[in-house]
C-alpha cells in the first residue's frame, strides 16, 4: 500500500514538509497508473504543452475490514482535467 503526501510549509520553521495526505492507496499493487494522458490529435510530438486532459485514478482501500462482512472495502476515484484552450 502506497501513501500520497502533500507539501505543507511550516511557518515557524520556515521549511516545506511532506504531510500524509491519503493513505491505502492500492494502484500499484494492482498495476494501474494513477495519471494518464490523452495529447491532441493533431500533434507530431508527445510534449507536456500537447497533453490535451490528465486522467487521475485512485484506488483506496479501507484500513480496517468491514465490522459485517470483515471484507476490506475498496473504492475507486476518478478525475479529470481538460485543456479548453487550443495550443498555438
Amino acid at each position: 500500500m502506497d501513501t500520497l503526501f502533500a507539501r505543507r510549509n511550516d511557518s515557524y520553521a520556515g521549511k516545506t514538509v511532506l504531510v500524509p495526505y491519503l493513505d491505502n492507496v492500492m494502484n500499484g499493487k494492482q498495476g494501474v497508473a494513477i495519471f494518464s494522458y490523452v495529447f491532441d490529435p493533431a500533434s507530431l510530438a508527445n510534449y507536456p504543452s500537447n497533453i490535451r486532459e490528465v486522467n487521475v485514478l485512485l484506488i483506496v482501500q479501507a484500513s480496517e475490514p468491514d465490522p459485517q462482512t470483515q471484507q476490506f472495502r475498496t473504492i475507486k476515484l476518478r478525475g479529470q482535467a481538460v485543456r479548453i484552450n487550443p495550443n498555438d
